[in-house]
């Protein structure tokens, strides 16, 4: 996103959507990995991976939808329906999960460990929620800053 951005430049409301996703999609990936990750291994090999993936890439991407804010505004049901992309990856890792050895890419969505499916379920939940909160946040803000077309 950032490479088409700064090499071509486009300019619509689909556009500014997909950068919204974009920073939406790694702010998450940095609160996770933050919160709930930072202290688990994730077979990770080299640990410069886990500081560039979950430590400066979601600055770096939230940096860049504000100092290059977006030319439409972002409506918040364009903002929420960034959530399909997580909610679709829940779902398939539950449903691949005891298909592949019961292997589960993060334990909050490890039924095999202590809360079974009702502690996935809550937390499914609850990250649902928190990440709709994020998402009409980063919209706000992306809306707030915004420069038309005609204004640059």
């Amino acid at each position: 996103m950032l490479i088409v951005g700064a090499v071509a430049r486009p300019r619509s409301p689909r556009w500014d959507a997909l950068r919204g996703l974009a920073a939406f999609a790694m702010v998450v990936t940095g609160i996770v990995y933050a919160v709930l990750l930072a202290g688990e291994p994730l077979g990770v090999t080299d640990p410069w991976i886990n500081t560039v993936i979950h430590r400066i890439m979601p600055v770096v991407a939230l940096a860049d939808s504000l100092l290059v804010p977006p030319e439409h505004a972002v409506p918040a049901r364009v903002a929420l329906a960034w959530l399909a992309y997580p909610l679709a990856y829940a779902a398939y890792s539950l449903v691949r999960g005891p298909l592949a050895g019961d292997f589960y890419p993060y334990p909050f969505i490890d039924p095999t460990r202590d809360g079974g499916y009702g502690r996935v379920a809550l937390n499914s939940v609850l990250l649902a929620l928190l990440m709709a909160a994020l998402a009409l946040v980063l919209a706000w803000l992306g809306n707030r800053v915004r420069k038309p077309a005609a204004d640059r």
